[in-house]
């Protein structure tokens, strides 16, 4: 997402339940980083009462996605991950976000 200085953005780390097209969770930063990426997902748990094995997650190959840690929170809190197969651009749940967005 742009700035308001040029040269200045930010990211959007968007959770959509992609059945009810509904957001559970967000995060606007300006930096990508593992540790919000486990924040995000460790909050929107909490804040959905999300119980263990009943949630699948889809995301990108992205480094924080795919960092251990975020695996490992994964984990502990009973959420099967999914990502898209390596170098297939077309093969990602993204469309949904973007729908979403319009964009």
């Amino acid at each position: 997402m742009r700035g308001p200085a040029k040269w200045q953005h930010f990211w959007l780390y968007v959770i959509i339940d992609i059945f009810s097209r509904h957001i559970v969770g967000w995060l606007i930063a300006d930096e990508i980083s593992t540790e919000l990426a486990e924040q995000l997902i460790n909050t929107a748990c909490i804040h959905q009462s999300i119980q263990r094995h009943q949630l699948t997650l889809h995301a990108d190959n992205g480094g924080p996605m795919k960092a251990k840690s975020v695996a490992q929170l994964m984990i502990d809190l009973g959420v099967v991950k999914s990502h898209s197969r390596p170098h297939v651009s077309d093969d990602t749940l993204r469309a949904f976000s973007e729908a979403h967005f319009k964009t």
